[in-house]
């Protein structure tokens, strides 16, 4: 079973960034993506790769009041498996899942570095069910310190 360690999925205070100054989505994209590298979860070729990704293949999903994205890239730029969290100082523009031009207002931004395309599924499936919970989005916008969106991301995710 040694090698299953690598392959647990990191939820860890230092990837969850609060009130995130950002200006627009590439800027979101790449904070939290030098944010992983740095900690060492994602190589050096993640950030551009996610935000190319973005591009042809939006992310954004509209919540009952609260816009959230859900970024990700290819497993081979994944050191580690782990998901980021921001919330944004203001919300940004994302294109609509699915869509071409239908615009989303996204204050929650989730980004998977995710090493298998079936666990990359799966944790996209609990994150779609996650932006249902209106109040949970709410508790995440509103929580401080780190540790409780932490605490919620544990139950929701895990």
């Amino acid at each position: 079973m040694g090698d299953m360690e690598n392959n647990q999925l990191v939820l860890s205070e230092e990837l969850i960034l609060l009130n995130l100054e950002v200006q627009n989505q590439v800027d979101a994209l790449s904070k939290m993506a030098k944010n992983l590298e740095e900690l060492g979860f994602v190589k050096n070729s993640y950030k551009q790769a996610v935000i190319e990704r973005e591009k042809i293949f939006p992310t954004g999903l509209q919540g009952s009041e609260i816009g959230i994205a859900i970024p990700h890239t290819d497993a081979i730029h994944v050191n580690q498996q782990s998901i980021s969290v921001a919330v944004l100082n203001q919300p940004v523009e994302f294109i609509h899942m699915g869509s071409e031009d239908q615009k989303v207002s996204v204050k929650i931004v989730f980004m998977l570095a995710i090493e298998k395309a079936d666990s990359q599924l799966e944790m996209l499936q609990k994150l779609i069910n996650l932006i249902q919970q209106e109040e949970v989005l709410q508790q995440i916008i509103k929580s401080e310190p780190r540790k409780e969106v932490l605490d919620l991301l544990r139950k929701e995710l895990l």
